[in-house]
């Protein structure tokens, strides 16, 4: 080989090695990040038919609502976002700072507001109140009707029809039920509970969850299945729901669009907030690891968080995932999108997600017609 060839390939060797180490230091310039985050600790809004607490009210709390350790969780979820993000988003709030949206649902709605507590307490020269340390931040959020973000809790008859066959299609049957036959059939005996999936495995096990937090009557027959293996099966809910390419969209392509759309924004105009708060469900955040591919089995606990910071290196930007995966953690796990580095150049993320953006709105997406799922449940 000529001598010069030999320099010239060196030379480029060196400067891709040079512009790869670059990628992944640590003293990059934060520009934005998007939290998507679960509520609180609550009370449980079902019973099983077998129940011996199902004539429990959880006065003055009611169905599905934040407990004290569950208000006192999300507030300290805000004080970790402080910690972590303080610095970049300084400590006077005013409204061109942050953008909160929740479900329309009581427990997000407050867990909204107290973490919002945490991570902008009032400046000193916005203290309203000495007794009170706390201001009002505003939080919005649409009916499930209007819902064009969060996955749709209410009617979605294209995800409805293909949810409803997906045990005819024998690999799926394979992969979330014959394994686990013995516990269907024990917990369907025990609880008067129809067992056909890992959803109904999870119903159960918030039901199990939330009552043994609540120091509530506990049958003896439940320690045989509380917490395992009930929760391990039903943390496989969120690759089960997600199977079907176009109901994976539907469940979290809408919130990834959001987030790489207030991206591009912030890359290319230097405009928007700095901080978007996202208060969601356990599945907000299991759908969204899941069709990341960074899904490592498990049901996001109380507290959670999911963080996709924007950074800035040499006029380049990337993204990177962490995970507060512990309502306790004081520090993130970073996540590794497959295909990419722990700081993922932005371009290469949006390649490697592109199949998860939806090009029609969730309106459209729910009401199109279903496919024949037991031939064609991938199709995009």
């Amino acid at each position: 080989m000529a001598p010069f060839l030999k320099f010239v390939l060196l030379a480029s060797v060196v400067c891709w090695a040079k512009s790869a180490s670059i990628a992944t230091q640590e003293d990059t310039e934060l520009v934005l990040v998007s939290v998507i985050f679960r509520h609180g600790a609550r009370t449980t809004y079902s019973f099983y038919p077998t129940d011996p607490n199902k004539n429990e009210t959880f006065y003055p709390i009611g169905f599905g609502g934040l407990t004290n350790e569950g208000k006192l969780g999300e507030f300290k979820l805000g004080r970790y976002l402080k910690s972590v993000y303080g610095d970049f988003l300084g400590d006077v709030y005013t409204e061109d700072i942050v953008d909160v949206r929740s479900t329309d649902v009581t427990r997000t709605k407050m867990s909204a507001q107290l973490v919002l507590a945490g991570l902008f307490p009032p400046s000193p020269i916005q203290l309203w109140n000495e007794d009170l340390m706390w201001q009002p931040i505003p939080v919005s959020y649409k009916t499930d009707a209007e819902e064009d973000l969060f996955h749709p809790w209410g009617s979605c008859p294209y995800k409805s029809q293909v949810l409803s066959h997906q045990l005819e299609i024998q690999e799926i049957k394979d992969t979330y039920v014959t394994p686990y036959n013995d516990s269907y059939v024990y917990l369907q005996e025990q609880s008067g509970k129809s067992m056909t999936n890992p959803a109904d495995f999870q119903d159960i096990f918030f039901i199990f969850k939330t009552e043994s937090d609540m120091g509530l009557i506990m049958p003896e027959w439940t320690k045989t299945v509380f917490p395992e293996p009930t929760q391990s099966i039903g943390a496989l809910v969120y690759g089960y729901h997600n199977y079907d390419q176009r109901v994976k969209q539907i469940n979290s392509g809408y919130m990834l669009k959001k987030i790489l759309d207030d991206s591009k924004k912030k890359i290319e105009q230097n405009s928007g907030k700095k901080i978007y708060l996202y208060s969601g469900h356990e599945s907000t955040l299991g759908y969204m690891l899941d069709a990341l591919k960074v899904y490592d089995a498990h049901i996001p606990p109380y507290g959670s968080a999911i963080s996709f910071e924007i950074h800035r290196a040499n006029d380049q930007f990337y993204v990177k995932l962490r995970y507060r995966n512990d309502t306790e953690a004081t520090e993130p796990v970073d996540l590794k999108i497959p295909g990419c580095d722990i700081l993922c150049p932005f371009d290469q993320f949006q390649e490697l997600q592109k199949d998860l953006i939806p090009t029609v709105s969730i309106g459209e997406a729910c009401q199109r017609d279903s496919v024949d799922v037991a031939q064609d449940t991938n199709a995009l």
